[in-house]
């Protein structure tokens, strides 16, 4: 990965993508050009820190249900916006140009690690409601560089196998449209 060292010179690093974590796993997440995502962490004063830390997300071993009964897979960086995963194939590809016919965008960082794995350009994203950057309403600004400098001609969004599970539903009075409509309403902005 491309970082800016103390000195502010550009420099590189091998860092492990996955590495283990007391909560979890800890994924670091680069830009499409292969640099760290730096970011101010806030003293609880709410004053930020001279230094900057480097953007990862944490893949809980133990996913948190919240009180409004979903569950929380992911922990970010506090006050920070969740970021698509770029696999170093990607990262390549978009440093050499390669045209690509094919992007998948999937939901999860293990599945786009995967499928980069075995030549398929995959962008990770954390979850469904993800897919856009919520401040300007699309995709994020990486995942379309990327089309762009590749030339990507097909883009391909690819839900998990339990969209229409609603079998957890059954046992309270929920209301059954809700999860297969959010995934739905996923197709709909894709």
């Amino acid at each position: 990965l491309n970082y800016t060292n103390t000195k502010g010179e550009a420099d590189q690093k091998k860092v492990p993508v996955f590495k283990p974590h007391a909560k979890g796993i800890e994924i670091m997440v680069p830009t499409v050009n292969g640099n760290y995502i730096n970011y101010n962490k806030k003293y609880p004063s709410g004053k930020e820190r001279r230094w900057k830390d480097d953007y990862s997300i944490i893949r809980l071993e133990v996913p948190v249900v919240k009180k409004d009964g979903s569950i929380m897979k992911y922990e970010l960086p506090n006050g920070q916006s969740t970021e698509p995963f770029f696999h170093q194939l990607l990262i390549s590809n978009y440093r050499e140009k390669v045209q690509t016919e094919t992007l998948v965008l999937t939901e999860g960082y293990f599945k786009a690690f995967k499928a980069c794995m075995h030549g398929i350009p995959c962008v990770g994203l954390a979850s469904i409601t993800t897919l856009k950057n919520k401040e300007t309403g699309n995709l994020h600004e990486d995942v379309i560089e990327y089309i762009k400098v590749c030339g990507v001609k097909r883009l391909i969004w690819l839900h998990d196998g339990d969209c229409t599970d609603i079998t957890k539903e059954f046992s309270t009075d929920k209301d059954l449209y809700k999860r297969p409509f959010n995934f739905f309403r996923s197709v709909q902005t894709f």
